[in-house]
Formats: structure tokens, sequence, C-alpha cells
């Protein structure tokens, strides 16, 4: 609000123009507040947005590495259970030959059996993991599409 008084002669009586102005800022200032309120918003979506798609990425990097060291372990876990069945062959032959008894026998047997079983635990872990990080990546490929639709 503001007051205003000028002296000119043209004027009746005193010679004084006295005028008032006023604006009214307060639906500007809820205006621009609704703005800033949506921006900020719109900034932390986007954020937000950017954190989870990090984190999949994250998720799925993390996977990639755990199969491709579970692939390792597995390829040798097969290549030491190879060996331990020549071993045995060796054995059944020593033992067909009188040369060996049957409680080495049963020891390479066991042996054997043991590997063939954390061969089997091993094949079914990577199976699991790689078979999540499948599902992983489909799950970040559908938030992307999703996210590409919502921006578009």
């Amino acid at each position: 609000v503001a007051l205003q008084g000028v002296h000119d002669e043209r004027y009746d009586d005193s010679g004084f123009k006295l005028t008032l102005g006023a604006e009214f800022p307060l639906p500007q200032s809820r205006y621009k507040a609704q703005k800033m309120r949506l921006d900020s918003e719109s900034t932390y979506v986007d954020a937000l947005q950017e954190r989870t798609l990090l984190e999949l990425r994250t998720q799925i990097e993390n996977g990639v590495r755990s199969v491709e060291t579970m692939a390792r372990n597995l390829e040798d876990l097969i290549q030491e259970t190879a060996l331990h069945v020549r071993l045995l062959e060796a054995e059944e032959m020593r033992f067909a030959l009188g040369q060996s008894d049957l409680f080495r026998l049963n020891t390479r047997q066991n042996v054997w059996l043991s590997l063939r079983l954390r061969t089997l635990e091993a094949t079914l872990a990577y199976r699991n993991s790689y078979e999540a990080l499948l599902f992983q990546s489909a799950q970040e490929s559908l938030f992307l599409i999703m996210n590409s639709l919502i921006n578009h």
C-alpha cells in the first residue's frame, strides 16, 4: 500500500492530489510457493528414481560377480570330482588285483560321494543365483521402461 501526495494549483481547494496505490502480493506469493513446492517435489522424485536405479544396478553388478564366482567354484569342484573318479577307479583296480583292502576302497568312495554332493549343492546354488539375477535384470528393465513412459 502506498500513499502519494502532490501539490498542484489545478486541483480544487488546497491544490493537493492524493493517490492511494495497493498491490495484493498474497495470491502471487501463494502461486510462487506452489511452484516452488512442485519444483522441489519434482527434484525429489528425480533423485528418488536415480537412487532406485543406482541401487538396482549395484544389486545386479553384485549378482553378476556372485554368479561368476559360483561358476568358477563349480568348475573347480567338477575338476576335483573328475580327479577323485580317477583315484576311485585306480583304487578299484588295486582292489581287484588284491593290492588294496575294502576299507581304502570305501574311503575313496566316501570322498567321491561327498564331492559329488558338494558339486550338486554348488550347481543348485549357481542355478538359483542365476535365476535371481535374471529376475533382477527383468525388474530393472521394467523400471527403465516405465520410467521412460512416464517421462514422455
